[in-house]
């Protein structure tokens, strides 16, 4: 048996790729990243007024984020939460534990499903205490792209 691949078909979903600007002051807990800068929005389903993904095309979907601290900071997780999520809910996240007197580095990455019309994701990061994220179009950033239409 084979499986035939539409070769046209791959790659002409929506995608996007943001970063943080300037350099945001955090406190303790979840705190929503301002990623206010596009670097590509294919379908402009990025909002950089809420920080929102809202894909407009029902599939699944590969977030990223990578989230960039100078200093040292004990306790972090970068966060995507889907639908205003909390850590009881739909979200996927990376840890990290442990002091850096350079930098604090977290990144994670997964699939959602998305239905195309109400579902959105969002990125937070936990930390343990006050915290500041560096802005940089290289490390702090969030991506998407849609893997398989519905």
């Amino acid at each position: 048996m084979t499986n035939a691949v539409n070769v046209a078909a791959l790659g002409s979903g929506p995608a996007f790729s943001a970063y943080l600007s300037t350099n945001q002051s955090i406190g303790g807990g979840n705190t929503k990243i301002a990623f206010d800068t596009e670097v590509f929005d294919t379908n402009s389903n990025f909002n950089t007024t809420n920080y929102r993904f809202t894909p407009t095309v029902a599939g699944y979907y590969q977030f990223n984020t990578s989230i960039v601290s100078p200093g040292n900071l004990p306790l972090g997780a970068a966060q995507v939460w889907k639908n205003g999520g909390s850590p009881a809910s739909c979200q996927i996240q990376g840890y990290q534990n442990g002091a850096s007197t350079n930098a604090y580095s977290c990144s994670t990455a997964g699939i959602f499903y998305m239905n195309g019309s109400t579902d959105y994701v969002e990125v937070y990061l936990y930390v343990s205490a006050s915290a500041t994220v560096s802005s940089n179009s290289n490390t702090t950033t969030f991506t998407g792209c849609l893997l398989r239409a519905a």
